[in-house]
């Protein structure tokens, strides 16, 4: 099934752009649909750039790559959705109720606002979260389609 729009998570959006072959699977998944990007996944790969010293050429680079993609900001709305979600997440004992994925949990937290799928090559991590819909190479349920509602 094709989504008007679909968040990709900053894995997926590092394997598309980089042409790792990891992300031949989500060129054919994607296709058609309106690629959006949360803040936080560009802070993501922001920090990933100046974190490996990336120079001048490196970083136009990746602003090319960022630049067709549809940037969904913060929003207060935004915002309280992600204190439901980490709590819930929390009490259950999912991994997005932990500090250690509270960038995922932003992107979890788009996609849900939002009501588009999210693409991600972590699938276990965004597991169980009510209202969201996971895309993902590896869906795990045998049909093929890579999709996988929570």
């Amino acid at each position: 099934m094709k989504h008007k729009y679909v968040i990709v998570d900053t894995d997926v959006f590092s394997f598309l752009w980089q042409n790792r072959p990891e992300g031949v699977p989500y060129e054919s998944m994607l296709r058609g649909s309106i690629l959006a990007l949360s803040f936080t996944s560009v802070a993501e790969a922001y920090f990933g750039a100046y974190n490996a010293g990336w120079g001048e050429r490196k970083m136009r680079a990746l602003e090319a790559a960022i630049k067709p993609y549809l940037i969904v900001p913060y929003s207060v709305e935004l915002a309280k959705l992600w204190g439901q979600l980490k709590r819930d997440a929390h009490r259950a004992g999912q991994p997005l109720g932990g500090n250690a994925h509270a960038n995922d949990l932003w992107i979890c937290a788009t996609a849900v606002l939002h009501q588009a799928p999210l693409a991600t090559h972590n699938r276990r991590h965004f597991e169980g979260i009510a209202n969201l819909t996971i895309l993902s190479a590896d869906d795990g349920d045998g049909d093929g389609d890579g999709e996988t509602p929570a």
